[in-house]
């Protein structure tokens, strides 16, 4: 069923990560066993050929046995085959998950066991290897059924929807062009009526009715959906579309086009929650589209660590579950859920110096724009403060107080008083993440 979904939470919570994998589904793959033979001949390694048998498949888990006959059909010289590794093997080796009997993996790490059946990671097929389609000649094969955009404040309905743009010629365009529209008198400039994004997509999704298009619109809340949107406003919603009892079509204004919506096309967004324009979006945005929360989830971030061979509750002595949920429970108290911090901040973490500069580059900044000059309350996030209200000896956020006298030879008959200064401290380690979640005076 066609939906119109927007996905918010804080930052940190996987809402772009969580849109990169939902691309799969409007993805397909036209891979023949030609295209995998050339593929292996051109890079050589096992994998590619395990992993070019699933996506043939669309990406959907398939057993060991099943994996294991299609590379049997496959026609490789005996001497070429007699060297290739089983299926069982190669999965083993380039599984994301560490388990006993294969503690030493290969990368790429790209293969997931769901239900004793193996689909490949594509994010971290692609991140592993850029140019892992280009290189092995399977550009042709790959089919998106997707585009991805980010609003902002510039975005435009010009942008989104259509309108005209301007074509800088180069000479030779420029003087043998019969284009009547382009002025010579005075310039090598013209102008064209250009498609948006969402009605690029729209002409392929009409054009295709027996498959989903999705259009992914990352921070929505950051533009100006009346003016990005336009007349279009209506015409998503689901029984004003195509071949619905209540279809609308408007003219648009450059075109002077009738324009419907098609039913095969889903509208999905994602906004941080955390976000002062998330106040701002247009009341009837909201009735058009599904509001979907996605939360700090430590089940995630517990997984990541498995996969890894880490323990999420143990780690380097520090018990990460406790301090994040510990950290999110008082800044619910303070402010509130829409503010908590994801566990994506900590899903690539592998050591404690990987865990300083996430609290340094990350969390403390993000801390300090919630808590803009009330800085005290990052302190009490992280239980630096002891039952006096001093400073812990290995606070994480700590400040300095700035004397008066000390900074000026002259102050008589001026009023200032003491004032505080905040940073990080340089000198994190496992027992300032300790103090987090415990209630004892360390």
């Amino acid at each position: 069923m066609t939906q119109n979904t927007i996905y918010y939470g804080p930052p940190g919570t996987g809402k772009t990560y969580f849109l990169q994998k939902l691309k799969e589904k409007y993805t397909s793959y036209d891979i023949s066993n030609t295209q995998i033979e050339n593929a292996f001949n051109i890079n050589g390694n096992p994998w590619v050929i395990v992993s070019l048998l699933i996506l043939q498949n669309n990406n959907i888990p398939l057993s060991i046995n099943i994996i294991q006959d299609k590379m049997d059909n496959l026609k490789f010289p005996t001497a070429v085959k007699g060297t290739l590794p089983n299926a069982s093997l190669i999965l083993s080796n380039h599984s994301v998950k560490i388990d006993k009997d294969f503690p030493i993996k290969e990368y790429p790490k790209i293969f997931i066991e769901t239900n004793n059946k193996w689909y490949v990671d594509i994010n971290e097929l692609i991140k592993s290897y850029k140019n892992f389609f280009k290189d092995l000649n399977l550009n042709n094969s790959l089919k998106n059924r997707f585009k991805f955009v980010t609003f902002h404040p510039s975005f435009s309905y010009e942008d989104f929807v259509e309108g005209i743009k301007p074509i800088l010629l180069n000479n030779e365009d420029y003087i043998n062009s019969p284009d009547p529209s382009i002025n010579r008198n005075n310039s090598n400039l013209s102008y064209e009526l250009k498609d948006g994004i969402f009605k690029s997509i729209c002409k392929e999704a009409k054009e295709d009715y027996g498959n989903n298009y999705a259009i992914f619109i990352d921070e929505i809340n950051r533009g100006n959906i009346s003016e990005i949107f336009g007349e279009l406003i209506t015409l998503i919603e689901i029984d004003k579309r195509e071949n619905s009892p209540n279809m609308l079509k408007v003219e648009l204004p450059y075109s002077k086009k009738e324009f419907s919506v098609p039913q095969n096309i889903d509208i999905i967004g994602t906004m941080n929650s955390s976000d002062k324009s998330i106040a701002l979006i247009d009341v009837a945005l909201r009735r058009r589209f599904n509001f979907i929360k996605r939360e700090s989830d430590l089940s995630v971030l517990k997984t990541h660590f498995e996969c890894k061979g880490l323990d999420v509750y143990n780690f380097f002595d520090i018990d990460l579950v406790n301090m994040l949920s510990t950290m999110n429970r008082r800044i619910s108290f303070l402010l509130s859920s829409d503010y908590h911090i994801g566990h994506a901040f900590f899903t690539n973490i592998n050591s404690i110096e990987d865990l300083n500069r996430v609290f340094s580059e990350k969390i403390v900044p993000l801390l300090e724009e919630y808590f803009y000059e009330d800085y005290e309350k990052i302190q009490l996030i992280f239980n630096d403060l002891d039952s006096g209200g001093n400073l812990h000896s290995n606070a994480i956020y700590i400040h300095h107080e700035n004397d008066p006298e000390e900074l000026f030879s002259y102050i008589e008959n001026i009023d200032l008083s003491t004032s505080k200064s905040y940073r990080i401290n340089s000198m994190l380690n496992v027992n300032s993440y300790q103090k987090i979640y415990s209630n004892m005076d360390l």
